[in-house]
């Protein structure tokens, strides 16, 4: 097996075991024993449980990122701010509702975990707040919507998307209508944080 591969079916026996003990009760032996191989071979690739853990984190967050992701010229072109809003939106609940015990785990353990890991944590909700920032600009420039702050707009809707997450989706375990939620946040994102411009006279 190709070592990428084999990085990868560690990965996958870290994430379903983190997923299905926690990451308190998961171990590198059953990690092991979950991918099939010995010690040895997993220490080839992560030095122990935590790096195990933070490239769990890492392979995750990047899929949330790829969901929010700037417009392309297309979209900007073609779609409505609504649009773009509830569609990314859409796309993220319904990941992490998919995903909803590995996503539990990686929100609520990862916080608590060494200050690497922490420090990783912040790294990803930047990213987030950066790339946010750019639709939100690009937006602006293009007179779609009217943004004093880019940067403090993103900041709120990240902060406020992760929140709606975890208590809608992680933690409660009822059934999840990713759609409806996203359409009900989006209603919310799109008053809140991007007014219409003013077309001019009175009110």
């Amino acid at each position: 097996m190709r070592a990428e591969a084999r990085r990868q079916q560690i990965l996958d026996a870290a994430t379903a075991a983190f997923a299905g003990l926690g990451y308190q009760r998961s171990s590198i032996a059953v990690v092991c024993e979950r991918a099939g191989i010995a010690r040895g071979t997993l220490y080839q690739y992560f030095r122990d449980k935590q790096d195990l853990f933070r490239a769990v984190l890492e392979q995750y967050s990047a899929r949330i990122r790829a969901l929010v992701a700037p417009p392309t010229s297309d979209e900007l072109a073609t779609a409505d701010v609504a649009t773009l809003i509830r569609d990314r939106l859409r796309a993220i609940f319904a990941e992490i509702a998919a995903e909803r015990e590995v996503y539990r785990i990686l929100f609520n353990e990862a916080r608590a975990a060494d200050a690497e890991t922490r420090d990783l944590v912040d790294l990803v909700h930047q990213r987030l707040i950066d790339q946010l920032q750019q639709t939100f600009s690009a937006l602006r420039d293009l007179g779609e919507a009217q943004i004093d702050d880019a940067r403090l707009a993103a900041e709120f809707a990240i902060g406020g998307v992760l929140q709606i997450a975890a208590s809608h989706i992680l933690n409660d375990d009822s059934p999840v209508d990713a759609d409806a939620l996203a359409d009900a946040t989006a209603r919310f994102a799109v008053r809140l944080i991007l007014p219409p411009l003013s077309t001019g006279g009175t009110p």
